[in-house]
C-alpha cells in the first residue's frame, strides 16, 4: 500500500512502482528513486513555498515550527530546574511553576503564546513567595 501525507489539503502519494511523490511531476525513469525523493523534498520546494513556510506534516502534528520546539525545550529545562529546587526546598511556588513550565508547551497554539506564557511562568517564583 502506498504511503500518503497531505500538505494544506493536497494529498501526496508515493507509489512503490513509479516513485513519483509530487502530484504535478511525472515519474522520470532516468532518475533513481532516492534522487527523485531527495529532489522532491528539498528546502525551497515549490510545494512548500520556500524556507520557513512549513513542511509536509502528518495529520495531528503537535509542533508547528522549529522555534516552538526550541522554546518548549528551553522552558521545559527551566521547569525542571524549578521543580528540583522546589522539591528540595519544600517550596510550593517553584514546584508548581516547574510542573507548569514542563507541561504547558504541549498546549500552546503558536510560538508567541508559548513565549509569553513561558516568560510569565518563569517570573512568578521571583515575585510570589509562600
Amino acid at each position: 500500500m502506498p504511503r500518503a501525507f497531505s500538505v494544506e489539503g493536497t494529498v501526496f502519494r508515493a507509489s512503490a512502482l513509479s516513485g513519483a511523490a509530487h502530484p504535478n511531476r511525472a515519474a522520470d525513469p532516468a532518475r533513481p528513486l532516492l534522487g527523485r525523493a531527495a529532489g522532491d523534498y528539498a528546502l525551497g520546494h515549490p510545494t512548500w513555498g520556500g524556507i520557513g513556510q512549513g513542511a509536509p506534516t502528518v495529520e495531528g502534528a503537535i509542533v508547528d515550527s522549529q522555534a516552538q520546539l526550541l522554546w518548549g525545550l528551553l522552558f521545559g529545562s527551566i521547569g525542571v530546574g524549578f521543580f528540583v529546587y522546589g522539591k528540595q526546598q519544600r517550596a510550593v511556588v517553584p514546584l508548581a511553576c516547574g510542573v507548569a513550565l514542563i507541561v504547558f508547551p504541549y498546549f500552546m497554539p503558536n510560538t508567541i503564546a508559548l513565549v509569553g506564557v513561558g516568560i510569565a511562568l518563569t517570573a512568578v517564583p521571583y515575585f510570589v513567595r509562600l
